[in-house]
């Protein structure tokens, strides 16, 4: 790596540090859903810088990603449940009256789970805050201006190019009609990582329209996950809330009254998926020219 790469990259990682302990401090303070969500980008914006220059980084930098990831996960637990309360009571709006009482249950649930979890999430922020993780990661800053070379600029092209790969390799025969839950969520995680490369030499590569593809592209099939992933809760809960009635009353004949809720919201979630996915396939056909436009694959 040569010395203006080894500067990049200190100011990549030194950059995401400080924005991740920004975003830590606001979970401390408040411990709302959007200074979460917003802890979890930068928990993942860091590990992306540390991926990319890992090899070239002190002995530690693996250390410095495991305690990034461990908090991210928590954050991401938390996120998604707050999005699943926001699907579930959005379905609340066209739900007919004798369904309100079982997606009701399933919203107070959502959201005692999303307490219990949220209280470990902010304990977790507050140890990487107080951790010396980050600010071993700010002292790689150069603190110079860094003049790029050719080097740097092939290295930044290297990388993209193997995200690229990857991407590709995983969206390969694309449709979003057809493909699975689980195929649509590696082609999302995959342009994920490459987003957040490319972010990473913005300033080097012409990525600002392939960046913006990557972020609609990952929106799009992130709602799709979403809904996906309210769909796998209920499974859960039938059969969680089944045992809690039963334990409760001493028979299931209570849990009678949820279950025109859990259809409603059933049959509402099928409906949103059909139509999600829909929209990601029209997406695709219009993001496909940005995709071949790229120039150092």
């Amino acid at each position: 790596m040569s010395d203006s790469t080894a500067k990049y990259a200190g100011r990549a990682i030194a950059k995401r540090a400080r924005v991740l302990l920004e975003r830590l401090l606001e979970v401390q303070e408040s411990g709302e859903a959007e200074a979460i969500h917003q802890a979890r980008v930068a928990c993942r914006r860091a590990r992306a810088a540390i991926k990319v220059f890992e090899s070239e980084l002190p002995d530690n930098a693996r250390r410095w990603r495991k305690w990034i990831s461990r908090a991210g996960f928590g954050f991401s637990e938390v996120r998604d449940m707050d999005i699943m309360i926001d699907l579930a009571e959005s379905s609340l709006e066209e739900a007919p009256a004798e369904a309100r009482l079982g997606i009701e249950r399933i919203i107070l649930r959502l959201k005692q789970g999303r307490e219990k979890i949220s209280r470990t999430a902010v304990v977790d922020a507050s140890k990487l805050a107080g951790a010396k993780t980050l600010a071993q990661m700010e002292a790689l800053d150069p603190g110079e201006k860094i003049q790029p070379d050719d080097d740097l600029v092939e290295f930044a092209k290297r990388v993209v190019a193997r995200r690229f790969n990857r991407f590709f390799k995983n969206a390969k025969d694309f449709d979003a009609a057809t493909m699975s839950a689980e195929e649509l969520h590696k082609v999302r995680i995959a342009a994920k990582q490459l987003r957040y490369s490319m972010e990473v030499f913005r300033k080097l590569l012409p990525v600002d329209r392939p960046i913006e593809a990557g972020r609609s592209l990952q929106d799009a099939l992130g709602e799709i996950n979403d809904a996906t992933a309210l769909q796998s809760y209920l499974d859960g809960f039938i059969e969680t809330e089944r045992e809690r009635t039963i334990e409760y009353f001493g028979d299931e004949e209570a849990f009678d009254g949820l279950e025109p809720g859990i259809s409603f919201l059933t049959a509402w979630l099928d409906r949103r998926l059909v139509a999600l996915r829909g929209q990601a396939a029209e997406l695709w056909e219009t993001l496909a020219p940005v995709w071949q436009g790229v120039e150092f694959q």
